[in-house]
């Protein structure tokens, strides 16, 4: 049974990719002391499972809960999409998550360094704003953008999970976000 249980809630344009790579890689290695559940070399992230907490999906999150909780083995779970969970889901996820030492990872980033690439993300994805009328609607919204007030995502969790689980990192600190991770949550390096 799986004791230790670390979330990588990301956000985006904070290393997440570089961050499930070295998870990926070095969760195959049969010396690992930890496990990296629900991914293949084209699913890095753990998107699917969050969608299956976000749609309450009982069933689903039943049958990856119990999958977490067959290994010994520390446990890490990482996706964006943890990002957007309410606290209700959060709280039915800490219901399946019993006898288990849950530490919460997130990576800050200085908001002035954050919106051209969450921009560029958006228009990836079909947006046609330009970068001034994308940056003017944040300024007048900025409780639209998750990247831009972490704390109320952060408080959801914390409420949930206690804020003694959430472990912050500074992206804008460092080079490689992925080998700080390794080292402080993972003993990896």
């Amino acid at each position: 049974m799986t004791k230790r249980l670390i979330i990588h809630i990301g956000p985006h344009k904070t290393g997440t990719t570089a961050i499930q790579k070295m998870l990926y890689t070095h969760s195959r290695s049969e010396a690992s002391g930890f496990i990296y559940p629900f991914t293949d070399a084209d699913r890095l992230g753990q998107h699917a499972f969050a969608d299956v907490i976000h749609k309450a999906d009982r069933q689903g999150l039943t049958a990856l809960a119990s999958e977490l909780m067959s290994s010994d083995k520390t446990c890490v779970l990482s996706s964006e999409e943890f990002c957007y969970l309410p606290p209700d889901r959060l709280r039915a996820l800490k219901d399946y998550l019993t006898d288990t030492d849950i530490t919460i990872v997130y990576y800050a980033r200085n908001v002035l360094t954050t919106l051209h690439p969450w921009w560029q993300e958006q228009v990836k994805h079909g947006n046609s704003q330009t970068f001034l009328e994308f940056a003017l609607g944040c300024l007048v919204r900025p409780g639209s953008i998750h990247l831009l007030i972490p704390d109320v995502m952060l408080s959801n969790w914390a409420c949930v999970f206690g804020q003694e689980a959430i472990k912050l990192y500074m992206y804008d600190d460092s080079a490689d976000v992925a080998n700080p991770f390794a080292a402080d949550l993972l003993d990896v390096t």
